[in-house]
């Protein structure tokens, strides 16, 4: 009953029981590994208390709230398995307030702003510029268009399937692709017939784009020459499309 033993079988079963996204299973071995075994590590489960556990809570620094709602999030879970499979009568963890949840770092991006990015990303290496303006235009997550597949587009119908898999929420969901998108698409394919699978953005053919953040920092420099803009992430422009260009009806092309 020793906790490293058993946060292992569990780590195994969290990875494997389901399809997974990887970040959420890397996050998972994360708080094991740093967190809950250096503290733990051969004691019986049975004799974990709440008190050990809101010690390692208290233990993360009070500005790291985000790796603090982690470990009570992901504990949760690991004691929940435990107590599900009869080694402990009671989750440890259930009684301890949850820790305040970070301050979002989200930020909507005016129009002035928004075209700054659109125009500096034709100053990007291929195809990171095209995903850019894909980013804004599908209004999709950073992950999904990166790693977006000819397979889940079809030209005719003008959509993108993004399977389940791949979606954040577990469910696969259509986005219906509007004529600026099409056009960033022909533009990668080279021409309207479009290939029938393998990454649209890519540069090695074989998988999906890296050094996103690189390209990010070269973004950030070609703006500086247009305008002085604050600190912003890539994730920020989907609240500009949702909030800007669904709710107003704007172009970003005609802002």
């Amino acid at each position: 009953l020793a906790f490293s033993r058993l946060a292992d079988a569990w780590l195994d079963h969290y990875e494997n029981e389901k399809r997974r996204r990887a970040s959420s299973v890397s996050q998972a071995k994360l708080v094991v590994r740093n967190h809950l075994k250096p503290v733990l590590g051969s004691t019986p489960v049975p004799h974990i208390t709440r008190a050990d556990m809101q010690m390692i809570i208290d233990a993360i620094p009070s500005h790291q709230r985000a790796m603090r709602r982690n470990v009570f999030a992901y504990s949760s879970v690991l004691f929940g398995w435990m107590r599900r499979r009869g080694h402990i009568e009671r989750n440890p963890i259930e009684y301890i307030d949850k820790p305040e949840a970070p301050a979002s770092r989200d930020r909507v991006l005016n129009d002035l702003e928004l075209l700054a990015i659109w125009k500096a990303s034709y100053n990007l290496a291929q195809p990171f510029g095209p995903f850019v303006r894909l980013l804004i235009l599908t209004i999709q997550r950073r992950g999904e268009v990166a790693a977006m597949n000819w397979l889940e587009l079809d030209r005719k119908a003008a959509t993108w399937i993004i399977p389940a898999d791949r979606a954040k929420n577990g469910m696969a969901h259509i986005v219906h692709l509007s004529k600026a998108v099409i056009s960033e698409l022909d533009a990668l394919a080279g021409g309207i017939k479009w290939p029938k699978a393998g990454f649209v953005l890519t540069t090695t053919g074989r998988s999906p784009i890296s050094g996103i953040s690189k390209a990010k920092r070269a973004l950030d420099l070609k703006v500086a020459e247009e305008m002085e803009m604050p600190a912003w992430r890539l994730h920020d422009l989907r609240h500009w499309s949702a909030t800007v260009s669904i709710g107003q009806g704007h172009d970003v092309r005609t802002v």
